[in-house]
């Protein structure tokens, strides 16, 4: 049994540049700023030697 697969509409395929849309800079900032609130609340919560 054979399979031959012909993919003649994709021969012709444009490839532009698309800007990525604010609410991807926005969730992608708001994921830095919780991050950088966990690791500054981590480093209280460590017990000092003293």
């Amino acid at each position: 049994m054979s399979m031959t697969v012909f993919f003649s509409a994709l021969d012709n395929i444009a490839l532009t540049a698309v800007p990525v849309p604010a609410a991807a800079w926005l969730f992608g900032s708001a994921l830095a700023g919780l991050g950088w609130i966990r690791r500054r609340s981590a480093g209280d919560a460590l017990p000092t030697s003293s």
